[in-house]
């Protein structure tokens, strides 16, 4: 209950429900036909990039007078290392692009499964993106900060990880964020939000075994 005595469940009925689903598409990061998040009608990598873009538009134009020097100062407005990213092109990190022959790796897709799989009343912060580049936690990794509410499963805060060490040790993933103010917590119907995380589980289930290079 809040502070005005309005049940959380009562807050969430006031506002219509965001949409969730796992639908195969392309990205930046990966041509070929994969499971993506599909948020409101637009992939995650997709809706994080055009809400990051639109914001520092904002920030250019409410300052005019530096809008020349806007580059030069943009450490100033942006942490350093959520400037750096191009968050569209990230891929999901539900996707069967881990390899288990590499400890690091594992350990990273155990904690992704575990964070997914516990939500519940208790706020969990579990990886959502990652650099498609890399395909592990040492580049960049998207999180959110989700608990369940009721019927609904709320993605309270997005941002980045800002843990140096999560690659080799990624059950400290989630132990410091810089979070993105300007992305609005994100409501689910709780089946709609489960029935996306179970696709992308089969999915998984029915891939073929990786194998490392020799």
């Amino acid at each position: 209950m809040n502070r005005n005595g309005i049940h959380e469940q009562q807050m969430n009925d006031l506002y219509a429900m965001d949409t969730i689903k796992a639908e195969l598409t392309t990205t930046k990061g990966i041509p070929d036909p994969h499971l993506a998040m599909i948020i409101n009608g637009k992939s995650l990598d997709k809706m994080i990039a055009a809400a990051f873009h639109a914001h520092k538009s904002r920030l250019k134009d409410q300052q005019p007078a530096i809008r020349g020097f806007f580059q030069r100062i943009k450490g100033f407005l942006f942490p350093k290392s959520t400037w750096e990213f191009d968050y569209e092109g990230s891929i999901p990190t539900l996707l069967d692009v881990f390899y288990d022959e590499i400890p690091d790796n594992a350990k990273a897709k155990q904690v992704v499964w575990e964070r997914i799989n516990t939500v519940g009343e208790t706020p969990v912060i579990a990886p959502l993106l990652m650099c498609p580049d890399d395909l592990d936690f040492y580049c960049f990794v998207v999180v959110a900060e989700i608990r369940c509410v009721g019927d609904t499963v709320r993605w309270e805060r997005i941002g980045l990880d800002d843990l140096e060490n999560r690659g080799i040790q990624p059950e400290t993933l989630g132990e410091k964020v810089l979070w993105f103010d300007y992305i609005p917590p994100l409501v689910f119907p709780k089946e709609e939000y489960f029935e996306c995380i179970e696709t992308f589980r089969k999915a998984l289930l029915n891939a073929p075994t990786q194998q490392t290079e020799n």
